[in-house]
């Protein structure tokens, strides 16, 4: 499948791509080397895949300082949330926030203030003169 998207987390070590098969690669990048000759080592450290084979839209590091979680969302009307820090391949998210399998979640965005967080998703098959609903949520994230 092709790439759907990708998604750096805070640091700039980590990225998350998407793939249209419905799978998540996640990787760890290193700067290695010395002076002028610094080159960039990329490293696969998990594939997330939850089974169903439909495309991912999008993935979103988030919660808690290191950002612990990682949420995918897609064609499925789905928003799945990940172990960040996952290794090797792992078959099923932790759990699935919100459900709306009738449409599609094309974009997510999640903004956090102290242990609350406020997560906006667009979405739908019906949308007003406007376009496409919008749906805010907020979730509070204890480590």
């Amino acid at each position: 499948g092709h790439l759907t998207a990708v998604e750096w987390d805070s640091s700039g070590t980590r990225l998350a791509t998407c793939i249209a098969s419905g799978r998540v690669i996640l990787w760890y990048l290193q700067n290695v080397g010395t002076g002028n000759s610094i080159s960039l080592r990329p490293s696969v450290v998990s594939i997330l895949d939850g089974g169903s084979g439909r495309q991912v839209f999008g993935a979103k590091y988030c919660c808690g300082k290191n950002e612990d979680l990682l949420l995918t969302w897609g064609i499925e009307g789905k928003v799945s949330v990940w172990d960040s820090y996952s290794v090797g391949e792992v078959m099923s998210p932790i759990c699935t926030l919100i459900s709306h399998t009738e449409y599609p979640i094309f974009a997510l965005d999640v903004t956090q203030t102290g242990a609350k967080q406020s997560i906006a998703v667009g979405g739908g098959k019906n949308g007003g003169f406007l376009g496409v609903p919008a749906y805010l949520y907020s979730m509070t994230y204890k480590s």
